[in-house]
């Protein structure tokens, strides 16, 4: 069951951050049926997950190939007040998971959970033509798990015998030219992942951008790829990687994201972990606002959730001590008006009831499940 998180106001800043204290959507699920409550509404809707207990350790998934069409079927007509990713029908997502150690018990759940990502996209959200980016957290690539960070060794060459992950893409490491700059960028979208349960290869999207979007044949298989990023040794940097993913050096003329970020699409903000981050530079603010001001200041172009450890919420189902520690990730998703949370150790669903209240939200925003 989701963790209920008090409906609350978000913090407030002196005038020039261009945030506002936003309001808070909680979640609480029992069965199939999520209730999003946010200050003065409440709604209810059947997510269609899985109900049943999910293993950690189960990472198999399966799903369909066939390519699904984005962006056929007609808006409402509710006039000029939608938000403008509403009128195009147009849905960029940041999927931004931890790669620290720390994921290794969540990860199965994590990995398990998103064929149902998917099937949200081409069920409840159909009608959106989608642009999908699963950002770095680091600025390194392939730090094995048992090694110093950027001792860049592997078990065939006799260093870190520990690594005990035998897909590991060593050959990436001596093939002049096939970690790319942007491969080791922070923020840039991931193609060639490689870490404990890791797809460990290199993801051949279709149209050759770092990001998945409405072209590509196989979505699920696509998304799979570039979202098994696996975990290995390293901190939290999941703050910096979503707010340097939608940075102008990224996002603009010849960057790693180039295309990504459209400014007439919505924003969906998905972001999974402990909540800690101990490795991004600057604090919650400034990653929130470089975000806000990706979209122009819109705060109804953007709809945030989060998966994170549960220690500092009343009835946590995580199990870790609270220590009175910050959770600035769920601090920085506060500063963003329409919010969710949901439970890192939740065992009820493998995440997908969270994902499927996130459309909720954003078909709520636009005025109403949009027709086919």
């Amino acid at each position: 069951m989701l963790a209920l998180v008090p409906a609350c106001s978000g913090p407030s800043f002196p005038g020039g951050t261009g945030l506002s204290g936003g309001s808070v959507a909680s979640m609480t699920t029992t069965g199939d049926t999520t209730t999003s409550v946010t200050p003065g509404t409440t709604t209810t809707s059947s997510s269609g997950a899985d109900a049943g207990t999910s293993s950690d350790d189960d990472s198999s998934a399966a799903g369909s190939t066939e390519a699904t069409t984005f962006g056929t079927g007609d808006l409402p007509d509710v006039g000029d007040s939608l938000p403008e990713g509403c009128k195009t029908k147009k849905i960029d997502v940041l999927f931004v998971a931890s790669q620290s150690e720390t994921m290794a018990p969540h990860y199965g759940k994590l990995v398990k959970s998103l064929p149902g990502f998917v099937e949200v996209l081409e069920t409840q959200l159909s009608e959106f033509d989608p642009h999908i980016l699963v950002p770095r957290n680091w600025s390194y690539w392939g730090a094995p798990l048992s090694c110093p960070i950027g001792q860049e060794t592997c078990p065939e060459d006799g260093g870190c015998a520990a690594l005990d992950e035998p897909s590991y893409p060593c050959w990436a490491l001596y093939t002049p030219g096939a970690v790319a700059q942007c491969d080791r960028t922070a923020g840039a979208g991931v193609v060639l992942t490689a870490g404990m349960e890791a797809s460990n290869k290199r993801c051949e999207l279709v149209d050759e951008h770092r990001y998945i979007d409405a072209d590509e044949p196989s979505l699920l298989e696509a998304f799979m790829c570039v979202a098994s990023q696996g975990h290995s040794v390293g901190v939290d940097g999941e703050g910096w990687a979503a707010a340097r993913a939608v940075s102008p050096e990224l996002i603009g003329a010849g960057g790693c994201n180039e295309g990504f970020l459209r400014d007439d699409a919505l924003l969906l903000l998905i972001m999974v972990g402990r909540g800690v981050d101990t490795g991004s530079p600057y604090n919650p603010l400034v990653w929130a606002n470089m975000i806000l001001d990706a979209k122009g200041g819109e705060q109804d172009a953007i709809v945030a959730l989060g998966i994170f450890g549960d220690a500092d919420t009343p009835n946590p189902i995580c199990d870790w001590p609270w220590d009175g520690a910050a959770y600035p990730l769920r601090t920085m998703l506060l500063y963003f008006e329409h919010v969710l949370f949901g439970s890192l150790c939740d065992t009820s669903t493998a995440y997908e009831s969270h994902y499927a209240s996130a459309a909720e939200v954003i078909l709520d925003l636009c005025g109403g499940p949009i027709p086919k």
